[in-house]
């Protein structure tokens, strides 16, 4: 039996939703890397742990073009790295006595280090493996 669908020719390409998805995501990225301590009513946590979900969201859906040995290994324990650290090293110090939270000015270095490290490799993967738009060929870049 014949699919009725399969003569028909499909009016979106997948590879433009991905790009614009891409695009979409890493807009949210830039915007909360703005002020990384700061608390997202929208979202309910704080920049920087959007900042970190979204990379890893788009790390995920690159995944399966990623070398498990090398590409995907490296970024796994990146991730990994960056939620050990946050998890011991949290960036807002609770005050007992009422006050407004603290900013741990070392442990924000640090997590602003390793996304900016963890957005570049994420990128990169992208790139390489076709998650982004081309450069035209008399496109010189920037």
């Amino acid at each position: 039996m014949k699919n009725r669908y399969s003569d028909i020719q499909s009016k979106y390409n997948e590879a433009e939703w991905q790009m614009l998805r891409g695009h979409n995501l890493q807009d949210l990225v830039n915007n909360c890397k703005i002020n990384l301590e700061a608390w997202n009513d929208a979202f309910q946590c704080y920049n920087y742990q959007i900042v970190f979900r979204v990379l890893s969201n788009l790390l995920a859906e690159t995944s399966s073009k990623l070398d498990e040995k090398t590409e995907l290994k490296k970024a796994m324990n990146f991730k990994k790295a960056i939620e050990q650290f946050t998890k011991i090293n949290p960036m807002h110090i609770k005050s007992n006595n009422g006050e407004k939270d603290r900013i741990d000015k070392a442990s924000l270095e640090v997590i602003n280090d390793y996304l900016y490290d963890y957005e570049l490799m994420i990128r990169d993967f992208r790139e390489i493996h076709g998650f982004s738009s081309p450069l035209k060929e008399d496109d010189e870049g920037l």
